[in-house]
């Protein structure tokens, strides 16, 4: 059994969500409170470069499916009990697929999302939820390190030094005593079907930007809601196997 992480990591995607809402609560209330009005964050960098709004819309629509290229990717040389499991793992070393590039790929594709939709919050909620998810990763990526270190020793002291935890290498590290995966895609793409969704609802907006931040509020619902029944579906089908004589 996984050692007990602490609770914020365990209660991570919540802690992710509670930033968003500070984003586009706070960061409103903190733009306006001077006598601003409420304007975007692609809007304002629209006025202050002279650019086209769509120009930044599409920008933060690319960081956003960004994200799910490198969830996805990194998702597939995982497996359920990793990616679904509130505790953090450290039975297993991979240095492989976008592991070979940056410790935390999962975690970075979180930054280009808190980039993409943050677009469409105030600059001042822009702020809040990219410094905030940048800092909770750093969180997240040191208490897994701890224990990989525990695990690993000196495998994982040359890992460490190779490939850093989030700004990627420019070519694919090589370490002696970690293993290869075997990467599974569509377990890749079931496991990322919230992020997918959110992407598409920047892809929306930045098509159709008159709807205004409603494609990703239904996203966020039907993602959350698709990837619930997912991760269900998956543990029970892990149970049942390990039930079995």
């Amino acid at each position: 059994m996984p050692e007990r992480s602490p609770w914020w990591y365990r209660g991570r995607g919540t802690v992710f969500l509670v930033l968003y809402a500070l984003a586009f609560s706070l960061g409103t209330w903190l733009w306006t409170r001077g006598g601003a009005a409420p304007q975007s964050t692609f809007a304002w960098l629209a006025q202050t470069t002279g650019a086209s709004p769509r120009v930044w819309l599409a920008l933060a629509a690319s960081a956003s499916v960004i994200c799910v290229l490198l969830r996805v990717w990194g998702s597939s040389y995982l497996t359920p009990a990793v990616v679904w499991n509130p505790d953090a793992l450290d039975d297993v070393l991979y240095v492989d697929g976008p592991f070979r590039y940056v410790r935390n790929p999962l975690y970075l594709g979180n930054i280009f999302l808190a980039l993409g939709i943050g677009a469409l919050a105030t600059p001042c909620g822009f702020g809040i939820v990219v410094l905030g998810s940048i800092a909770f990763c750093i969180m997240l990526a040191d208490h897994e390190a701890r224990g990989m270190r525990a695990q690993f020793g000196a495998t994982f002291d040359a890992y460490r030094r190779a490939v850093p935890a989030l700004l990627p290498r420019l070519v694919p590290a090589r370490v002696e005593g970690s293993r290869r995966g075997d990467p599974s895609f569509a377990f890749g793409f079931r496991s990322e079907l919230l992020t997918t969704a959110l992407a598409l609802g920047t892809v929306i907006v930045a098509v159709e930007p008159q709807l205004g931040g409603m494609p990703i509020f239904w996203a966020w619902i039907a993602g959350f809601v698709a990837q619930t029944i997912v991760a269900l579906r998956e543990r029970r089908r892990v149970s049942a196997s390990r039930a079995e004589p």
